[in-house]
């Protein structure tokens, strides 16, 4: 079946309507492509496709920029114009809104990220036999990559340096393995973490000479200069990440807020900076590992009797919650429907979710509005150009 794509809907898939059928369409396609599709699946509402081939190009693409480019499953939307991206994660953004929410948006704040590339300070490479990529879209095909052009200048020359000594100790390393390369721009320094269960030898061979007994490393986020190990979550953009750290202290900067309570805050990463402009902050994380950092950023600055880490799971935390006029969340891809569920425990005036997910970022939203919150800005950070991957921030105010 041939088709021509009519529009984008979340995760990036395309829509086409026909006789009064949706076909959804896989395979990195934007509105203007005309490609060949196979059914994968059936119902009498809606067809589920997959591209078998393109038999004509949307004028909005371009050349890739990359030589993996319609190979490597890294980046969906590689050779479309960045403006394009942008406009698409805007329409699914606003119909999520008002599928899952029942609100109709009328603007969304856009914040490209400059550059569109490189930006990764961060990714998760494969390793089979001694090679080292992505795998292909759908598929479990290594891609060997040489060179990531998303990725900042560290994480490629990790590249080369890992590959080394994948040589080096080839008969340790199992026949895969996946490792995340880690860079920080602040000090030109590369950091390596396997996944998973591995061998105690390979376990001392990451540590004593791949990252040569390091295990932290300095990152500046805002204003502040972080001491954060290779097992604590950061940002994949940190470009993009110092424009959410602006606009969050920017809207502090004009409120009289008391209490600040971050849930799913890391090391601190959006409350911290916001230390000189209230009296007290509550950060609530599982991984010790962040927590460790963030105390360890709050003794080195002598602000312990301004900052508090609780490290518990947030559905713990809600159990006895304390209270705040202001709310941060920052949770991972399944939302935080429980915290939103019993905001009334916290009962803050303000609530700033970020999220990586508005599928569950918009089924949240409609909960608060539900207990009286009501939208006051929405803005999209473009963290992840070349994909479908959306990053919100929504402010709420209680009404």
């Amino acid at each position: 079946m041939r088709v021509k794509i009519e529009k984008v809907v979340f995760p990036g898939v395309g829509l086409v309507k026909s006789n009064g059928k949706a076909i959804f369409v896989e395979g990195g396609v934007v509105p203007g492509d005309i490609v060949n599709v196979r059914t994968v699946k059936e119902s009498r509402d809606y067809l589920k496709t997959a591209v078998t081939g393109f038999v004509r190009f949307s004028e909005h693409r371009e050349k890739y920029f990359c030589r993996y480019g319609g190979k490597c499953g890294g980046c969906l939307w590689m050779g479309v114009n960045y403006d394009f991206q942008l406009q698409i994660k805007k329409s699914m953004l606003k119909d999520l809104f008002l599928r899952n929410a029942g609100i109709e948006i009328d603007d969304i704040d856009l914040v490209p990220s400059t550059p569109p590339y490189p930006y990764r300070l961060r990714a998760r490479f494969k390793i089979e036999n001694g090679k080292i990529g992505f795998y292909k879209r759908n598929s479990h095909e290594l891609v060997e990559i040489k060179n990531c052009p998303v990725c900042l200048d560290g994480i490629n020359r990790g590249i080369e340096y890992l590959s080394g000594k994948i040589k080096q100790y080839r008969s340790h390393f199992p026949s895969f393995l996946e490792v995340e390369i880690r860079y920080s721009p602040f000090e030109d320094s590369i950091l390596f973490r396997p996944a998973g269960k591995i061998s105690k030898k390979l376990k001392n061979i990451f540590l004593y000479d791949i990252n040569r007994e390091r295990e932290f490393q300095n990152f500046k986020f805002g204003d502040n200069t972080y001491h954060l190990s290779i097992n604590t979550f950061t940002q994949i953009n940190p470009f993009q990440n110092e424009k959410v750290i602006a606009r969050i202290k920017e809207f502090v900067m004009q409120k009289k807020l008391s209490k600040v309570i971050d849930l799913y805050g890391g090391f601190g990463n959006l409350s911290l900076p916001l230390e000189e402009f209230v009296e007290q902050i509550t950060v609530v994380e599982e991984n010790s590992y962040a927590v460790e950092d963030g105390r360890y950023f709050v003794s080195v600055n002598g602000i312990e009797s301004k900052v508090k880490f609780v490290n518990d799971r947030v559905e713990n935390f809600m159990n006895e919650p304390e209270r705040g006029d202001l709310l941060i969340l920052d949770p991972p891809r399944k939302g935080a429907k429980e915290v939103m569920n019993n905001i009334e425990k916290i009962s803050p005036h303000w609530i700033i979710y970020l999220s990586c997910n508005p599928a569950t970022l918009t089924r949240d939203v409609k909960i608060a509005t539900k207990k009286g919150y009501k939208i006051s800005d929405i803005i999209l950070f473009d963290f992840f150009p070349y994909t479908p991957e959306i990053e919100t921030m929504v402010f709420m105010e209680k009404g």
